[in-house]
């Protein structure tokens, strides 16, 4: 699916990657590839309880339903985002089953589920995404482009190092840590935020996610060169 929005994704093209997306380092992923293809991006955030999943599941033809372990399993696997997050802003969210408002005659039986706000019956705020879309986000990123700070003539150098010094450390260090541990990496003060390790990732895992880094870091260089382990650090603990 990531291959398939970068292949299609464009200044002139408006792509609805619906699907769970329900990793946060699945989104940033995405945020960062509609920051290459410097166009704008946002998130749509279907916002509902457990009772009200797993009665929308029992709507479904029995052929097409989860098990109901799934649905938890999910659930308990969510990351829900955060309109702090740049990757998960601006942050559209509708409520999905807490609505109030009159009871059709085939929605009866909800139950735990406002017939207002099943699925059918929700109000998109369709206007205000695609305004951010096409003029807010457009222009914001306009002004971002023309102010972003020129990268000195060392920073590709030392995002090149520094980066590769943090993924031997996560490499040798991951050999002999537990679920839960956390390290220091070269380049990032012991004050600073630290490698948290759930569970061993192999050296082409951690380069790809180096590759990415560096592809945003392009994008978005910064003058405090001390600071690249700390956020490449940060995005790793994004991405676990």
């Amino acid at each position: 699916m990531r291959s398939e929005v970068r292949r299609l994704i464009s200044k002139d093209r408006l792509v609805i990657c619906d699907s769970l997306n329900y990793i946060k380092g699945f989104r940033y992923e995405l945020f960062c590839i509609a920051k290459e293809a410097q166009t704008t991006y946002a998130v749509l955030y279907c916002d509902a309880n457990e009772d009200t999943c797993q009665w929308l599941n029992m709507q479904k033809d029995e052929t097409e339903r989860y098990e109901k372990n799934v649905i938890s399993e999910l659930i308990a696997r969510f990351e829900e985002p955060q309109a702090t997050n740049r990757w998960d802003s601006p942050l559209f969210t509708i409520k999905i089953g807490t609505g109030d408002g009159p009871v059709s005659e085939n929605d009866k039986n909800l139950d735990h589920c406002d017939a207002v706000s099943v699925p059918k019956q929700v109000q998109l705020p369709v206007n205000e995404i695609f305004t951010w879309l096409t003029e807010v986000g457009h222009s914001s990123f306009l002004h971002f482009t023309q102010t972003a700070p020129l990268m000195s003539a060392d920073f590709l150098y030392f995002l090149d190092r520094i980066t590769q010094k943090v993924v031997k450390s996560v490499v040798d260090q991951q050999r002999t840590a537990v679920c839960g541990d956390t390290f220091a990496v070269p380049n990032c003060a012991e004050s600073d935020e630290k490698v948290l390790f759930i569970r061993r990732r192999s050296v082409a895992e951690l380069s790809r996610l180096r590759r990415q880094f560096i592809t945003y870091m392009k994008m978005h260089p910064i003058e405090d060169i001390d600071r690249i382990a700390q956020l490449f650090v940060h995005y790793l603990n994004a991405n676990p």
